[in-house]
């Protein structure tokens, strides 16, 4: 029994089945950080200069924690969802980046089985109906979803709590690979 097989396994897989690839992207050189449910003050101190490189170049910041900490006070946007929500609005924002049709349409049509299935999954998850369930404001939710999808390149790391919740390969770890590969088309900075 090692770590890995309580901490990382289920999101590593996950990432792997779905992008091909797992954990960190190159912080460094992108322009868009989605950060969710970490704090790399803490877990990843290397990290935390590449992430205030990446935001004195002129990068997007969105904070994804219902701590307030170093890193929420250097965000663009911190949103604090309620516990155990964090599934809801990464459904929100797929549903945004669907609907409003910005997502890689190219990769979706050439690289993807079952966007069709996805899209209809996620049509109930309105930024409306997540604000409702997590607290965190429908604009907000909108906002980082719309930034996310126009601005290249950009990525999404997400802590440990998003791995050990409840379903979570199935619904959260993997609603954030979906959300990666939508509005990214699969690329990873």
């Amino acid at each position: 029994f090692q770590c890995f097989d309580l901490c990382a396994a289920s999101d590593f897989l996950g990432q792997l089945a779905t992008t091909g690839y797992g954990f960190w992207a190159d912080i460094e050189n992108t322009m868009c950080v989605i950060l969710w449910s970490q704090n790399p003050h803490q877990g990843n101190p290397a990290a935390v200069q590449h992430l205030l490189a990446a935001k004195k170049r002129g990068a997007k910041l969105f904070y994804v924690d219902p701590r307030r900490n170093q890193i929420a006070s250097a965000a663009d946007i911190h949103i604090r969802p309620k516990p155990g929500t964090d599934g809801v609005i990464l459904l929100a924002m797929l549903n945004t980046i669907i609907t409003e049709d910005l997502y890689d349409k190219e990769f979706v049509r050439n690289w993807t089985v079952g966007f069709d299935k996805l899209a209809e999954r996620v049509r109930q998850y309105t930024a409306e109906e997540a604000e409702r369930v997590s607290g965190v404001k429908a604009e907000d939710i909108r906002a980082i979803a719309r930034t996310f999808a126009a601005v290249k390149p950009a990525c999404i790391e997400h802590g440990w709590k998003v791995n050990q919740c409840r379903n979570c390969l199935l619904y959260t770890s993997d609603a954030a690979d979906d959300l990666r590969c939508v509005a990214l088309g699969g690329r990873r900075t």
